[in-house]
Protein backbone atom coordinates (compact mmCIF):
# COMPACT_ATOMS: atom_id res chain seq x y z
CA UNK A 1 0.00 0.00 0.00
CA UNK A 2 1.78 3.43 -0.72
CA UNK A 3 2.45 6.03 2.00
CA UNK A 4 -0.63 8.24 0.21
CA UNK A 5 -3.12 5.64 1.28
CA UNK A 6 -1.57 5.37 4.93
CA UNK A 7 -1.23 9.17 5.11
CA UNK A 8 -5.19 9.62 3.79
CA UNK A 9 -6.49 6.96 6.60
CA UNK A 10 -4.49 8.66 9.39
CA UNK A 11 -6.27 11.95 8.62
CA UNK A 12 -9.35 10.24 9.09
CA UNK A 13 -8.68 8.70 11.99
CA UNK A 14 -7.05 11.53 14.27
CA UNK A 15 -10.64 13.56 12.87
CA UNK A 16 -12.30 10.89 14.58
CA UNK A 17 -9.91 10.89 17.55
CA UNK A 18 -9.17 14.40 18.59
CA UNK A 19 -12.53 16.00 17.23
CA UNK A 20 -14.36 16.09 20.79
CA UNK A 21 -11.78 15.36 23.20
CA UNK A 22 -11.62 19.00 24.95
CA UNK A 23 -15.55 19.27 25.03
CA UNK A 24 -15.79 16.29 26.76
CA UNK A 25 -13.22 16.32 29.36
CA UNK A 26 -14.48 20.03 30.27
CA UNK A 27 -18.31 18.24 30.66
CA UNK A 28 -19.65 18.93 34.44
CA UNK A 29 -19.37 15.70 36.42
CA UNK A 30 -22.46 14.01 36.05
CA UNK A 31 -23.69 10.97 37.85
CA UNK A 32 -24.79 7.45 35.99
CA UNK A 33 -25.74 5.69 38.03
CA UNK A 34 -26.77 2.38 35.88
CA UNK A 35 -26.53 -0.72 36.50
CA UNK A 36 -26.27 -3.83 33.94
CA UNK A 37 -28.89 -7.23 34.91
CA UNK A 38 -28.08 -10.52 34.30
CA UNK A 39 -30.00 -10.15 31.11
CA UNK A 40 -31.18 -7.59 28.87
CA UNK A 41 -32.25 -7.31 25.35
CA UNK A 42 -29.28 -7.06 23.00
CA UNK A 43 -30.19 -3.55 20.66
CA UNK A 44 -29.13 -3.47 17.39
CA UNK A 45 -29.85 -0.94 14.40
CA UNK A 46 -29.23 -1.58 10.26
CA UNK A 47 -26.32 0.62 9.53
CA UNK A 48 -24.64 0.53 5.98
CA UNK A 49 -23.10 -2.56 6.56
CA UNK A 50 -26.30 -4.26 7.85
CA UNK A 51 -27.27 -5.34 11.22
CA UNK A 52 -24.86 -3.81 13.54
CA UNK A 53 -24.95 -4.15 17.26
CA UNK A 54 -25.93 -1.03 19.55
CA UNK A 55 -25.37 -2.65 23.17
CA UNK A 56 -22.27 -3.48 25.00
CA UNK A 57 -22.75 -7.70 25.22
CA UNK A 58 -22.40 -9.09 28.04
CA UNK A 59 -20.48 -12.37 28.95
CA UNK A 60 -18.21 -13.46 26.27
CA UNK A 61 -18.86 -14.04 22.77
CA UNK A 62 -15.66 -15.94 22.36
CA UNK A 63 -17.17 -19.38 22.44
CA UNK A 64 -19.75 -19.07 19.63
CA UNK A 65 -16.70 -18.71 16.99
CA UNK A 66 -14.98 -21.74 15.58
CA UNK A 67 -11.58 -22.03 16.70
CA UNK A 68 -9.12 -21.06 14.31
CA UNK A 69 -11.53 -19.07 12.12
CA UNK A 70 -10.95 -15.69 14.01
CA UNK A 71 -7.80 -13.80 15.64
CA UNK A 72 -9.80 -12.92 19.49
CA UNK A 73 -7.67 -9.38 20.63
CA UNK A 74 -8.20 -8.32 24.20
CA UNK A 75 -6.25 -5.01 24.95
CA UNK A 76 -4.04 -5.75 28.01
CA UNK A 77 -4.70 -1.84 28.65
CA UNK A 78 -8.11 -0.79 28.63
CA UNK A 79 -9.95 -4.52 28.65
CA UNK A 80 -12.14 -4.39 25.39
CA UNK A 81 -12.15 -7.47 22.74
CA UNK A 82 -12.16 -7.27 18.80
CA UNK A 83 -11.98 -10.31 16.53
CA UNK A 84 -11.18 -9.95 12.99
CA UNK A 85 -10.94 -13.31 10.50
CA UNK A 86 -7.70 -15.22 10.80
CA UNK A 87 -5.90 -15.81 7.62
CA UNK A 88 -4.36 -12.52 6.89
CA UNK A 89 -7.23 -10.51 5.30
CA UNK A 90 -7.20 -8.31 8.32
CA UNK A 91 -3.80 -6.98 9.45
CA UNK A 92 -3.11 -5.22 12.85
CA UNK A 93 -1.01 -2.56 12.74
CA UNK A 94 0.39 -1.31 16.32
CA UNK A 95 2.89 1.06 14.89
CA UNK A 96 0.45 3.18 13.04
CA UNK A 97 -2.24 2.67 15.88
CA UNK A 98 0.64 3.99 18.47
CA UNK A 99 1.55 7.02 15.79
CA UNK A 100 -2.52 7.68 15.87
CA UNK A 101 -2.98 7.65 19.30
CA UNK A 102 -5.43 4.20 18.60
CA UNK A 103 -5.65 1.52 21.05
CA UNK A 104 -5.87 -0.91 18.35
CA UNK A 105 -5.87 -0.31 14.29
CA UNK A 106 -6.65 -3.11 11.86
CA UNK A 107 -6.38 -2.66 7.75
CA UNK A 108 -8.00 -4.66 5.16
CA UNK A 109 -4.71 -6.19 3.01
CA UNK A 110 -6.08 -4.46 -0.67
CA UNK A 111 -6.20 -0.89 -0.93
CA UNK A 112 -9.01 0.49 -3.23
CA UNK A 113 -7.48 3.68 -5.05
CA UNK A 114 -6.34 5.66 -2.07
CA UNK A 115 -8.23 4.33 0.65
CA UNK A 116 -8.02 1.00 2.65
CA UNK A 117 -10.81 0.01 4.37
CA UNK A 118 -10.21 -0.46 8.40
CA UNK A 119 -10.99 -0.53 11.70
CA UNK A 120 -9.90 1.76 14.52
CA UNK A 121 -10.69 1.81 18.44
CA UNK A 122 -9.82 4.62 20.11
CA UNK A 123 -10.25 5.32 24.29
CA UNK A 124 -10.97 8.77 25.50
CA UNK A 125 -11.28 9.91 28.85
CA UNK A 126 -14.47 11.53 29.72
CA UNK A 127 -15.70 12.12 33.44
CA UNK A 128 -18.77 10.83 33.96
CA UNK A 129 -20.92 11.90 30.67
CA UNK A 130 -23.56 9.73 29.58
CA UNK A 131 -24.10 7.95 26.50
CA UNK A 132 -26.87 10.34 25.38
CA UNK A 133 -24.78 13.74 25.99
CA UNK A 134 -21.50 12.08 24.53
CA UNK A 135 -23.06 11.24 21.48
CA UNK A 136 -24.84 14.56 21.34
CA UNK A 137 -21.66 16.71 21.50
CA UNK A 138 -20.36 14.36 19.34
CA UNK A 139 -22.76 14.57 16.47
CA UNK A 140 -22.58 18.98 17.13
CA UNK A 141 -18.64 18.78 16.64
CA UNK A 142 -19.26 16.07 13.20
CA UNK A 143 -21.48 19.01 11.95
CA UNK A 144 -19.36 21.27 12.20
CA UNK A 145 -16.33 19.48 9.84
CA UNK A 146 -18.41 19.09 8.03
CA UNK A 147 -20.19 15.42 7.89
CA UNK A 148 -23.56 14.63 8.09
CA UNK A 149 -24.73 12.85 10.72
CA UNK A 150 -27.31 10.07 9.51
CA UNK A 151 -28.27 8.29 12.59
CA UNK A 152 -27.33 7.97 16.06
CA UNK A 153 -28.94 4.58 18.17
CA UNK A 154 -28.47 3.97 21.88
CA UNK A 155 -28.72 1.86 24.55
CA UNK A 156 -28.94 3.69 27.83
CA UNK A 157 -28.89 0.08 29.52
CA UNK A 158 -25.37 -0.77 28.70
CA UNK A 159 -24.14 3.15 28.04
CA UNK A 160 -23.70 2.49 24.93
CA UNK A 161 -24.61 3.72 21.08
CA UNK A 162 -24.27 3.61 17.32
CA UNK A 163 -23.16 6.67 15.63
CA UNK A 164 -23.35 7.25 11.40
CA UNK A 165 -21.92 9.75 9.30
CA UNK A 166 -21.08 10.80 5.95
CA UNK A 167 -17.70 11.70 5.23
CA UNK A 168 -17.12 14.22 2.33
CA UNK A 169 -13.47 15.45 3.51
CA UNK A 170 -12.43 12.61 1.01
CA UNK A 171 -11.58 11.56 -2.33
CA UNK A 172 -14.36 9.35 -2.45
CA UNK A 173 -17.28 9.91 -0.25
CA UNK A 174 -17.20 7.61 3.09
CA UNK A 175 -19.55 5.95 5.49
CA UNK A 176 -18.09 5.86 9.03
CA UNK A 177 -19.54 3.54 11.56
CA UNK A 178 -18.69 3.96 15.00
CA UNK A 179 -19.84 1.46 18.21
CA UNK A 180 -19.49 3.80 21.19
CA UNK A 181 -18.85 1.72 24.68
CA UNK A 182 -19.20 4.23 27.80
CA UNK A 183 -17.49 2.49 30.80
CA UNK A 184 -15.52 3.84 34.00
CA UNK A 185 -14.82 7.27 33.00
CA UNK A 186 -13.91 6.09 29.06
CA UNK A 187 -15.43 6.32 26.06
CA UNK A 188 -14.61 3.56 23.81
CA UNK A 189 -14.96 4.24 20.09
CA UNK A 190 -14.62 1.53 17.29
CA UNK A 191 -14.73 2.87 13.88
CA UNK A 192 -15.23 1.33 10.77
CA UNK A 193 -14.75 2.82 7.19
CA UNK A 194 -16.95 2.24 4.24
CA UNK A 195 -16.85 3.77 0.45
CA UNK A 196 -20.02 4.78 -0.32
CA UNK A 197 -19.21 3.64 -3.96
CA UNK A 198 -18.99 0.27 -3.84
CA UNK A 199 -16.68 -2.04 -5.51
CA UNK A 200 -17.65 -5.72 -6.98
CA UNK A 201 -15.01 -6.98 -5.08
CA UNK A 202 -16.65 -5.41 -1.57
CA UNK A 203 -19.83 -7.10 -0.46
CA UNK A 204 -17.56 -9.47 1.63
CA UNK A 205 -15.10 -7.50 2.67
CA UNK A 206 -18.07 -5.34 4.54
CA UNK A 207 -19.78 -7.82 5.94
CA UNK A 208 -16.27 -8.64 7.54
CA UNK A 209 -16.40 -5.27 8.64
CA UNK A 210 -19.93 -5.41 10.27
CA UNK A 211 -18.53 -8.46 12.32
CA UNK A 212 -15.31 -7.15 13.31
CA UNK A 213 -17.74 -4.38 14.88
CA UNK A 214 -20.23 -6.53 16.53
CA UNK A 215 -17.89 -8.57 18.25
CA UNK A 216 -16.56 -5.02 19.86
CA UNK A 217 -16.72 -5.27 23.79
CA UNK A 218 -15.90 -3.75 26.99
CA UNK A 219 -15.22 -6.19 29.25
Amino acid sequence: MSNTGWITIGIIVLVCIFTFREELRKLLNRATGFKIPGYFELQTTITPLGQTTVSNPSGSVAANEPVGTRVSYIDPTHSFRLTWPAGGEWIQDDTLAASMGAALFIAYHQAFGNFTPNVNVTVEEIGNATISTWMELGNQGLSKLGCKVLETSQDPTTQSGVRVFRNENFDGTLYQIQRVILSQARAYIATGSKLEADHSALPELYEQMRGILNSFQVL
